[in-house]
């Protein structure tokens, strides 16, 4: 059901935190006193162990508000982990690849699961620190000069050369 257009009215789950659906991004669910809500946490990146942490603070904020909660580490069997929960909305609690790119959103998309945050495409603008850069530039932003290349092309320029002198100059 649609929500009024004012955003975080809710005091126990603000609106605006499910800004990530499969619906209209400006048809915002609201999510009732005794929601089931799916934490994501975990999951595969370097990022794991501090997703663990948050994702437990936030598994107990939203326990202490009366919401019914699905602790979920994200692995290989989270489509089926998800329908086994079916949950009214997933909070994204992951951090560095997948939950910050677009994967995990992409996912719960084609699922039907709402979410927490940001949409599938802008995860991915800021997943990519060149196209972040880009839509900055079209944007009018002023940005620093850069210069980016592939990992093969960082390979041939001698990769194991080149961060040493790199470190030098950053100080």
């Amino acid at each position: 059901m649609p929500s009024s257009p004012t955003c975080c009215s809710s005091p126990r789950l603000p609106s605006c935190a499910l800004a990530g659906t499969a619906r209209a991004r400006d048809d915002v669910t609201r999510v009732g006193s005794s929601s089931k809500v799916a934490v994501l946490k975990g999951g595969r990146s370097l990022e794991r162990q501090i997703s663990l942490k948050s994702g437990a603070r936030v598994q107990d904020a939203l326990e202490r508000l009366g919401h019914e909660v699905f602790a979920i580490d994200v692995g290989h069997d989270l489509v089926g982990r998800l329908r086994d929960a079916a949950p009214d909305v997933a909070f994204v609690a992951l951090h560095g690849r997948d939950g910050e790119d677009g994967t995990v959103q992409e996912l719960l998309e084609a699922v039907g699961v709402p979410y927490t945050g940001s949409g599938v495409s802008a995860c991915i603008r800021c997943a990519d620190k060149v196209i972040a850069k880009q839509h900055m530039l079209d944007a009018g932003i002023p940005t620093p000069d850069f210069f980016a290349f592939n990992e093969t092309a960082f390979k041939e320029l001698g990769a194991a050369d080149a961060l040493p002198a790199i470190e030098q100059r950053l100080g």
